[in-house]
């Protein structure tokens, strides 16, 4: 049951979580990037 608000929550979670793990991790800002245009492209 993905609705719209769903999917844009979801795609809010990704980025943030993916943003603490990045600065964990210490990803370099390229990968981090195509994480975030991963989840627009999701919220799409």
């Amino acid at each position: 049951m993905a609705c719209p608000p769903c999917r844009a929550f979801l795609s809010a979670y990704l980025i943030i979580s993916s943003g603490f793990y990045a600065s964990i991790l210490r990803w370099d800002e390229a990968i981090f990037a195509q994480v975030i245009d991963f989840s627009l492209w999701i919220l799409v």
